[in-house]
Parts: structure tokens; C-alpha cells; sequence
């Protein structure tokens, strides 16, 4: 199937690190690494964010604006999106002498409410690793189960939401230069698996690998605080109009606002 494969996306074979001969099984050529030479970063400034996979991207200065534009959803919240109610829950079942208000100020999500979004989903003949968008260290990062939905715009823009019910990893990182970001990936129909290549604790530069996706579909979802990213306006532009933009690793999407 390999050989069909390529044949039929076009994939360019000069940019893959390993030999053809090396990948034993579909899903190994799935998940093949490319050389260094094949991304390279739009800048070289660490105020400027990049984009962390080969995707087609849309981006918002605001959640309202993304579920106005983009994420049709009846129930999607950050907090839903980051897992954080459900934790919450959790938490207040294995010790019962908190409260939910215990958990107001501390709730991952409530930093987000009013930041910024950028959405990049990946087709299946798209190189499937992701990358870091920014420079920090890694905070945090937790599994959440789900289902494998399909991730495709007509799936975002029902009433279905994909992005809090379908298998996910939410990572959180403390940016040298953008404040708090969440980097959460999300599997989608027919995606076998998240794996991720780093761990709490490491600090990590723009364009370090995150991670990869077994086959199928996926989606990366980047939220920025409120004030930091100011997106590049043709990404701005497109997604006014409910337009994805094809990007690739290490495209500029925005620069860090200007106090």
C-alpha cells in the first residue's frame, strides 16, 4: 500500500530521512520522520510562534470568534476541550471536604476563556509529527479518553463536538516568550494512537518534535492568554471567511503583541 500511496498524493520521497526499504509496515512509513532540511523555521526571532504540523490551518484572536466562525458545537468550552470539569469532578470525589469553588482560580482553562486559538488539521498523506510552536519548558501533559470522530470541517461545523468528545493529549507549557500555551492533540477517524516523544520538565525550543500520530486523521489546537499572539493577518483573513490556509512545520502564524 505504501507504493500506491505515494504515488497517489504525490509525496515528495527526497524529504524523508529513512529509506524506503526501512518501513516495514504502512503505519511505520505513516509515521516516518523527514530530514532537518525539510522544515525550516519562516524566522529565526523566538517572538515569532510556528506552526507545529503540515496542516490546514484557521486561527482566532478569541473562542467567542472561533465558535461564532468555525467550531459549530453545541457544548464546546475550553474547559470541556482540556479535560478540566472532568478532572475537577474527580478531584472533589476523592476528597470530599473541597468544594467546586476550591478549583475556580486554579482551573487550567480559566487562563484560556479569553485568549486566543489556532486550529491545524491533518490530512492522512501529511508527514504526522507535530512540533513545538514556541519556546518553554513543558509543564504537564495528560491523556483523555474519547472517540475517534471524523475531524474534517463538515464534522467541526455539526452539531457534533469533535474536538471534546474524540481521544486527545493535552499538554501545557511555560513559553519563554508567550506566556502559558496548551497544545492539545486530537485523534480523529481512524487514528490508532497519540505518541508523544517529550516529558514534563523539558525545555524544549520552536520546532522540537512533540510527538507523532499513528494513521488516520488528526488535529493539533494551540490556545494562547488572552493579549499575547497577535496572528498573521492572511491567516486572520481566511479564516473570516471559514477558510483554511495550508501551512507546513515551521511557517510563521504570528508574533508576540507589542506592550
Amino acid at each position: 500500500m505504501i507504493s500506491a500511496f505515494v504515488a497517489f498524493h504525490n509525496i515528495d520521497l527526497d524529504e524523508i530521512l529513512e529509506p524506503m526499504e526501512s518501513f516495514k509496515t504502512f503505519n511505520q512509513f505513516f509515521c516516518r520522520k523527514l530530514k532537518p532540511s525539510a522544515r525550516i523555521a519562516d524566522s529565526a526571532d523566538p517572538l515569532v510562534a510556528l506552526s507545529p504540523a503540515d496542516a490546514r490551518t484557521t486561527v482566532f484572536k478569541t473562542v467567542q470568534a472561533a465558535t461564532q466562525l468555525w467550531i459549530k458545537g453545541s457544548s464546546f468550552t475550553i474547559a470541556s476541550l482540556l479535560g478540566s470539569d472532568e478532572e475537577a469532578r474527580l478531584h472533589l470525589l476523592s476528597n470530599f471536604s473541597l468544594s467546586r469553588a476550591d478549583f475556580g482560580p486554579q482551573n487550567q482553562a480559566k487562563r484560556f476563556e479569553h485568549g486566543s486559538l489556532a486550529i491545524f488539521r491533518l490530512a492522512p498523506q501529511d508527514y504526522h509529527r507535530f512540533h513545538f510552536p514556541v519556546d518553554g519548558v513543558v509543564r504537564e501533559t495528560r491523556s483523555i479518553d474519547g472517540t475517534l470522530f471524523a475531524v474534517n470541517p463538515i464534522a467541526v461545523r455539526s452539531v457534533i463536538d469533535v474536538y471534546t468528545e474524540n481521544l486527545r493529549t493535552v499538554t501545557t507549557m511555560d513559553s519563554t516568550h508567550f506566556g502559558r500555551v496548551a497544545i492539545v492533540a486530537i485523534g480523529a477517524m481512524l487514528t490508532g494512537s497519540i505518541v508523544l516523544s517529550t516529558k514534563p520538565g523539558t525545555m524544549v525550543r520552536r520546532m522540537d518534535e512533540h510527538g507523532f500520530f499513528k494513521f488516520g486523521g488528526s488535529t493539533i489546537v494551540v490556545l494562547f492568554e488572552a493579549g499575547v499572539i497577535d496572528f498573521s493577518s492572511d491567516l486572520l483573513e481566511n479564516s473570516s471567511q471559514a477558510l483554511e490556509t495550508l501551512v507546513r512545520v515551521g511557517s510563521a502564524i504570528g508574533g508576540r503583541r507589542q506592550v
